[in-house]
This record gives C-alpha cells, sequence and structure tokens, in this order.
C-alpha cells in the first residue's frame, strides 16, 4: 500500500498477521495510522521502519502502540546475525526489574525462557520475594553466578546505575527491552568491554532463532490472511 488510505482498504477486506508501516506517508502519518490500527485491533504486531532516528519519535511510536522501531537503512543479516551470536553463547540471563504482575512484560518474557529456553534465568528485584515458584534477588551482586545476560526492565532514569551494577559484577551483555533507548549508557557499557542490545526483546529473538514464534505470541507460516493448517 502507498498511503494509511489503501491500508485501511485493504483491512477491511483481508485479515493480516503483521503491519509494516513507514512514519513519513501522504496524508496520515504512520503515528495516525498506527493508533488506529490499535484501536481496531490490540494484538496484530505493528513494525515501524522509517528514517526518522530522533528518541522522540521512537517514544511516540512505542507509546501509541507500535511493537517494534528500525531505522532506515537496514541491514537484517547483520542484525540477526549479531543478536542471534549473543543468544547462542549466553548460559544465563538475569532480568532486573522483574515483576510478579503477570500483566507485566517482564512477566511474559519470564514465563517464555523458564519453559522454553536453556537458560538459568535469575530474577532481580529488591522488593519482591518469589515470581514463578523461583526465588528473587535484590541485586545482581547476589546472585549465585555472573550472568552472561543482564534483561533489563527498568524506567529510562534509572538505566545508569544498572549499567554500573553490571559491570561491577562482570556481566558480558547488557540488553535494553523493546522502547529502552540510551546512547550514553550504550557507550559506556562498550567501553567496559560489554555488549549491548537495544530495543529488542529477549523472548521474541530466542524464539526467531528457534523456530518457536508462534509460542511468543506470533505467527511462523507465511503472512496472509489464510489460516496456516496443519497435519
Amino acid at each position: 500500500c502507498l498511503s494509511a488510505g489503501e491500508a485501511y482498504d485493504a483491512m477491511y477486506e483481508t485479515v493480516f498477521d503483521l503491519i509494516v508501516s513507514d512514519i513519513m506517508m501522504p496524508g496520515i502519518d504512520g503515528f495516525e495510522f498506527a493508533m488506529t490500527v490499535r484501536s481496531l485491533n490490540e494484538n496484530i504486531p505493528i513494525l515501524f521502519m522509517t528514517a526518522r532516528d530522533d528518541f522522540a519519535s521512537k517514544q511516540r511510536g512505542y507509546r501509541i502502540g507500535v511493537d517494534d522501531y528500525m531505522v532506515k537503512p537496514i541491514d537484517l543479516d547483520e542484525l540477526f546475525l549479531r543478536i542471534g551470536a549473543l543468544l547462542r553463547r549466553a548460559k544465563s540471563i538475569a532480568i532486573v526489574g522483574a515483576s510478579d504482575k503477570p500483566s507485566r512484560a517482564s512477566y511474559f518474557v519470564a514465563t517464555y525462557l523458564l519453559s522454553s529456553s536453556p537458560y538459568t534465568v535469575y530474577f532481580v528485584n529488591p522488593v519482591a520475594r518469589e515470581i514463578l515458584g523461583r526465588p528473587v534477588y535484590a541485586s545482581l551482586a547476589d546472585l549465585p553466578e555472573v550472568p552472561d545476560i543482564v534483561d533489563v526492565f527498568r524506567r529510562h532514569d534509572d538505566l545508569p546505575s544498572v549499567l554500573q551494577e553490571s559491570v561491577a559484577v562482570g556481566a558480558k551483555t547488557l540488553w535494553l527491552q523493546l522502547g529502552s533507548w540510551h546512547e550514553e549508557v550504550a557507550r559506556s557499557a562498550e567501553a567496559a568491554g560489554m555488549d549491548v542490545v537495544m530495543d529488542r526483546c529477549v523472548k521474541i529473538e530466542h524464539a526467531r532463532f528457534h523456530g518457536g514464534l508462534n509460542l511468543a505470541g506470533f505467527n511462523t507460516g507465511v503472512i496472509s490472511s489464510k489460516r496456516q493448517l496443519t497435519v
């Protein structure tokens, strides 16, 4: 489709499994388009692919319900190779900011990792005691081992302190979840010898490389309005 109007018409006739949209479009822009789509369908994944690289645009996109945001030009092969390599090397993941509330993203990620991944998963939250039947640690320093990946579910302003704690314990990778982006923290982490992933979901990326996107809430078949049949 060349415009949001054409996309609306197509959506009335066809059920799509994924929507990929630019922000800069004739007439209705991508933000308004995504808001309308989200008001009609809370579950369909929406991906922005755009040349707009400013934080304000990314923040606005995520706040209105976009699931992912990629900046052009995009080298998908390199992106997937790098993320896949990090996930293959890792043996343990510490979820910082883990929540015991089923409605929180960290809880959904934790459920997936415990049931569908080989990682040893640790929960870090100074106010929680138990999540999914597992003990919760007050800090990274309290963990019984150094985690390979520190998966962060914390506010933007808290990220520098999480980085300091990650460097202090010797973690290898700092992973900021979908919607989380901090250039200064990324530069400091790389200067300390850490790998950095920003604005990505561990659950989705692990499922992508292990054929389990259906477990993560995505249809891995051909993008089509037709239901995939299983024999």
